[in-house]
Parts: structure tokens; sequence; C-alpha cells
């Protein structure tokens, strides 16, 4: 058994795995990994199979302490993570021993990160799943983003050698433009706001979290108002409530809600959207 301490929390650093599929209809959301690609290199850089849990990094990274010797990796952008004072590279194996102590912090444009721990992370399990979803308590360590002095376990009683790394690729993408899907109320909108949609920009709001990502940028409006009932909401779609900027529905999101779904993002590109972060342009798919 290895062993991984919590110096410092960060933001909303989490233990997640693949996610829970299959219980929207009880109101549970799907949960996981918000950039699949980049957990599942994490646990390809350290042999685990992919879909094994890794540490979810969110705005402000943790600090972590190593209570044994075991191999790491660390994907995703770059917060500027380091041992001893010296930068870790990453997309590669990194080996590190007993006592040392693994550093970010919150760099400007860095929004996710993953570090995956050789073997299996030992969390609790709801539905099929390890991941952690606070508002539920499901998942990860009594289903609550990691704190202070909390102490991760992971089967794994010995060090398998390995040394793999690919090549860097701190973007999901070299264009800023994410295509955009008609939601069930697309029609709520004015000609005018549809023009709006499709010409400005929009920014990943430092609110955002793993229920939702809030856009900041050109108001847009609706011309019938809002819902007067609730309606289901998948990982994707794109709310408009009164304020005006949308807030696109994340893994923790709610499975209903009631303000217009103008839109929706294809599950391959909200990793892609995610990477973004900021000067977002909408591609309409039409």
């Amino acid at each position: 058994m290895k062993r991984v301490k919590i110096i410092k929390s960060g933001l909303m650093t989490s233990i997640q795995d693949e996610g829970r599929n299959g219980f929207a209809y009880y109101a549970i959301p799907k949960s996981g990994y918000i950039q699949p690609s980049k957990a599942q290199l994490a646990n390809f850089l350290v042999g685990n199979p992919k879909e094994n849990a890794v540490i979810e990094c969110i705005l402000i990274p943790p600090h972590l302490s190593f209570l044994d010797d075991m191999n790491i990796a660390i994907t995703g952008d770059n917060f500027n993570f380091t041992i001893a004072g010296k930068k870790v590279k990453h997309n590669k194996t990194i080996y590190v021993q007993k006592g040392d102590v693994l550093k970010g912090s919150p760099q400007k444009n860095a929004h996710v990160a993953y570090i995956s721990l050789q073997g299996k992370i030992t969390a609790q399990e709801h539905y099929g799943s390890s991941s952690t979803y606070v508002n539920a308590k499901l998942g990860g360590m009594a289903g609550q983003t990691l704190l202070k002095n909390d102490v991760i376990h992971i089967v794994n009683k010995q060090i398998n050698l390995i040394n793999r790394k690919v090549k860097e690729d701190h973007n999901l993408s070299t264009t800023n433009k994410v295509k955009f899907y008609k939601g069930p109320e697309y029609h709520f909108l004015s000609d005018k706001t549809k023009e709006d949609l499709y010409t400005s920009v929009f920014t990943l709001s430092a609110s955002s979290n793993r229920m939702g990502a809030r856009l900041e940028g050109k108001r847009l409006n609706t011309t019938k108002g809002q819902l007067k009932y609730s309606v289901p909401v998948l990982p994707g779609f794109i709310q408009l409530p009164p304020s005006g900027q949308p807030i696109v529905v994340l893994n923790d999101g709610q499975t209903t809600g009631g303000y217009p779904r103008i839109g929706y993002i294809g599950t391959a590109d909200i990793e892609k959207f995610i990477g973004i972060g900021k000067l977002i342009k909408f591609l309409s798919s039409q």
C-alpha cells in the first residue's frame, strides 16, 4: 500500500474516474473526468488501466507529500508543478521518493490538470464509480473534495519500473472555435441575438465549477423569457439564465433545469471547450 498526503488542498481537487453512466433518470449526474483524454493519458504514463481514478485539479492545484516511493504522471494544463524547487515535466512518467513534495500554483489560462498514481486509488464507490460528487457525498473520500491532511492510499505494493512520455501538447486544439448545435429552446433567441451568438467571443468565468462553465461575453437575450417548468439537461447543454450569460452544463451538473436550453456542445468538444478557456467562438453546426 502506497500513500500520498494532502498538504494543501487546492480549490476543487478531487478523485475522479470515468464516472457513472445511466443514472440521470434518478437525478444522479455522470461526474467523472472533465477532460477524459488527459486523464486517460495520465493513467497510460504510469501503466494503469485507462479507467483508473486519478486526482483532478481545477484552477488552484494542491500540494502533495509522498509518504512512499512511487511513479506518478501529470497531464493537462501547466500549473507550474515543482518538486524540491525543480520544475516537473508534464506527459511523462515521474519517479518520486518518500518525502518528496509536489507543489503547484495557479497560472493564467490554466484550468484543469490530472495527477495519476501508479496503482489503484482506494476510494469509496457508489453506483459503480469512485468519482467524487460533492452534492450527494458520493465517491472519493467521504464524498468531498480532497482536504488538508487527507491521506490517499494506493494499492500497489511494489514499484513497477516504467518510463513513458509523449510529446508535449498544452492545447487540445489550435482553434478557439467550438461547434454549436441548436437546442430545444434555440427559437427563444431573436435573429439579432443569434447573430451575436456566432460573432461574439466568450471567456470561461473564474466562478465556473464542475457543475457548470459560466461564460462571460456579450449579453444574450431571449424573446420569450424563461421556462415555466423544469426540463432535462445533460453535460454539454448550454443554458441561458436571466443574466444573459450562458452556462454550459458539466459533469456534476443537475439533470433537470429551468433555464432555456439554447444549444449544446457535442461530447467530443466539451474538453476542447474547457481547454480553450478564453476567446471562445461558437461555430454553427449548420
